[in-house]
């Protein structure tokens, strides 16, 4: 990060992305895999251990976090738990992500608003045709 901002990558339109490649409920803590992130200019070149993604289009589901990022857990819980089911959605196949609106750094725990983005399968139209004979 210290980096990013001395090369001037990072500036007041900069994204603040996470990266959720695994469920910590189910995933052993030492096998979680979790990529820190911030949105670039198109014409960024990798180096050393930065890297360059790509975050995939489609639907996702999203939903705010208010509160703790120790909290988020909760929020993941509900929406996988309670409206996923009831959506009659799947969830796609590539990571979730968390948007960062607002930082830690001056920012109570309590305040901290967290975007959840939650990919979603394509939708099968067939679902939603109800037919009376």
């Amino acid at each position: 990060m210290v980096w990013l901002g001395k090369e001037g990558w990072i500036g007041g339109e900069t994204l603040f992305i996470g990266l959720c490649h695994d469920d910590p409920e189910v995933t052993p803590p030492d096998k979680l895999r979790y990529d820190a992130a911030v949105s670039v200019a198109n014409d960024f070149a990798p180096f050393a251990d930065v890297g360059v993604q790509t975050i995939p289009g489609g639907e996702y589901a999203v939903t705010t976090h208010l509160g703790s990022y120790a909290k988020l857990g909760a929020t993941y819980a509900r929406l996988f738990g309670q409206w996923l089911p009831r959506s009659g959605r799947r969830a796609g196949s590539s990571p979730s992500f968390e948007m960062y609106l607002n930082s830690p750094e001056g920012n109570e725990p309590a305040d901290l608003v967290t975007d959840i983005y939650v990919p979603l399968a394509p939708a099968n139209p067939m679902t939603s045709i109800a037919v009376h004979l």
